[in-house]
């Protein structure tokens, strides 16, 4: 194996495992779920309707009735452009997901500063503590809760960074 495709590989090591492991627990939600896909808390739901009423002039869950349900004040937001395409149901997912990617990065580039110059010919050993980063956070549990707790853990390793 090449040094420049063992470098490569490893730096790409992470991101395909997140999207195979999505991938797989995608399909195993609509396997036993008869094909409908569902999130695993209630919040998206909420988050969901908002945004919706946020398009028809009304911060709440009911219209004419100003309110504070959701549990962050910008996620909803983030969510009206895909209730303007119809597409709002896979929203957080899709949303999570690419914000994921994000964490893969950050945490590299934060290993990278650590680390120096102990990573800079030891590829495989920086894959490695980016999956075990992954693992830690439980990110792919927080994919499918379709809230916003992945991209709170981006901006805090953004911060960090």
């Amino acid at each position: 194996m090449t040094d420049h495709f063992r470098k490569s590989f490893f730096a790409w090591l992470p991101y395909l495992l997140l999207v195979i492991v999505f991938l797989i627990e995608l399909f195993v939600i609509l396997k036993y779920n008869n094909g409908v896909f569902v999130y695993s808390l209630d919040d998206p739901y909420i988050h969901l309707r908002l945004a919706q009423n946020i398009l028809k002039g009304t911060y709440g869950i009911n219209l004419g009735e100003p309110a504070s349900p959701s549990s962050s004040i910008l996620w909803p937001f983030l969510l009206v452009p895909f209730v303007l395409l119809g597409i709002e149901q896979f929203a957080p997912l899709a949303i999570n997901l690419i914000i994921s990617l994000g964490i893969i990065a950050v945490s590299g580039y934060l290993f990278g500063m650590i680390l120096g110059d102990d990573l800079k010919d030891r590829p495989g050993v920086k894959a490695f503590l980016v999956i075990v980063i992954l693992l830690a956070m439980n990110i792919i549990g927080l994919i499918f809760t379709g809230m916003e707790h992945v991209l709170q853990i981006l901006l805090g390793l953004i911060l960090l960074a």
